[in-house]
């Protein structure tokens, strides 16, 4: 596992210098209960290159890098990086720099898969409420009343949207979704007046959101309290910056909870189509794939328990691993149709959002 550092020093000799890097590395592993040996430190730090910073009236610094290769098996990898790092901010060191990190790789590229499958899954539920709301509008023009708008300068074009099956939902920015469902301001406020009969007409028209669908309007109203946190997350996503532990946490409580609101509104549709449609429930066990521990694993879903319960059945879902019989999520279901995360794994990080949307799909006859 290798990470790419650079430091500023003042004037050292290079053996000077990479034995205070060998020294801090030892005691970030031994305090991290790494035991390890003289020349497996000599492998693990290297120097890459050295360059003089001259300063006027001062000892010339020197801008190095060098390389930290932790073996595979090293215990607690992030808190003897974050140790040894943080051991560096003392003199001759004046400046650290941090440029190639695996562990932040691996923490993004999870982060990326997320965000996109929750935007993805608004994006759906954003077109399904304007159709909705706009039966008569052009389907690529649904934000016609909306203050929000595509940036000017990468406004799509109907020809483009249609070619990629997209809308103007791809083409809002992270932070424009919250600021849906308000329309801009009135420009002519005396022609208004003067095509309104009676001031009620007037005043319904000035009052009048884009969206007034009552359940629609409150699915928009409140996307607003926790997009916030994901918006963090995203922009530190898309410029290779590592979150704070205070924006991760604050990620990881926001995102189930839009995430279930997205489910609950979507499988609520689905609910209505397979009532419409005489939908037969299929609870027979079925195999998928999970995001476990990071690793891709084959795991089953079936119903663990079954009760009657005001003349409705309770279920009780687990979703286990096929190679150790883990069970990684547990999700109850009472009346039908009705999903609740009960149990999670630590090491589970697949959404049960997307285990409820495949049981509702087997339903589906």
């Amino acid at each position: 596992m290798i990470f790419e550092f650079i430091i500023v020093h003042e004037s050292a000799t290079p053996a000077f210098i990479i034995g205070l890097l060998r020294d801090g590395l030892r005691e970030a592993l031994e305090a991290n209960l790494n035991d390890v040996e003289d020349n497996e430190l000599e492998a693990m730090v290297t120097i890459t290159f050295q360059r003089p910073q001259p300063l006027n009236g001062s000892p010339a610094r020197r801008i190095l890098g060098f390389r930290l290769d932790l073996p595979d098996d090293t215990s607690a990898v992030r808190e003897v990086v974050d140790e040894f790092t943080a051991a560096l901010n003392a003199e001759p060191i004046v400046h650290v720099l941090k440029c190639e990190d695996p562990l932040l790789h691996n923490e993004l590229v999870l982060r990326s898969k997320e965000i996109f499958a929750v935007e993805m899954k608004l994006r759906r539920v954003l077109s399904i409420i304007y159709l909705h709301a706009y039966p008569e509008t052009d389907p690529y023009d649904l934000l016609s009343e909306e203050g929000v708008q595509p940036m000017a300068s990468a406004k799509p074009q109907r020809e483009q949207m249609l070619k990629v099956a997209e809308n103007q939902f791809f083409h809002l920015t992270f932070g424009q979704y919250v600021g849906l469902n308000q329309r801009p301001a009135i420009k002519d406020l005396v022609a208004l007046i003067r095509n309104k009969v009676t001031y009620d007409d007037f005043r319904s028209e000035l009052l009048r959101q884009p969206v007034e669908h009552e359940d629609d309007a409150g699915f928009l109203a409140g996307l607003k309290e926790r997009m916030d946190a994901i918006e963090k997350m995203r922009n530190a996503v898309a410029h290779n910056r590592r979150p704070s532990k205070k924006m991760t946490n604050n990620y990881l409580a926001a995102l189930p909870l839009v995430d279930h609101a997205l489910d609950d509104y979507l499988s609520a549709l689905e609910v209505d189509y397979a009532e419409a449609h005489h939908a037969v429930s299929s609870n027979e066990p079925f195999s998928t794939t999970i995001l476990f521990a990071g690793q891709e694993e084959d795991a089953t879903v079936e119903v663990v328990d079954s009760e009657d319960r005001d003349m409705e059945r309770d279920l009780t879902w687990e979703v286990t691993l096929d190679e150790d019989e883990t069970v990684a999520l547990r999700i109850g279901e009472y009346p039908e149709g009705s999903f609740t995360e009960l149990e999670r794994h630590a090491n589970c990080m697949t959404l049960y959002g997307e285990i409820v949307a495949q049981i509702q799909s087997r339903r589906i006859s």
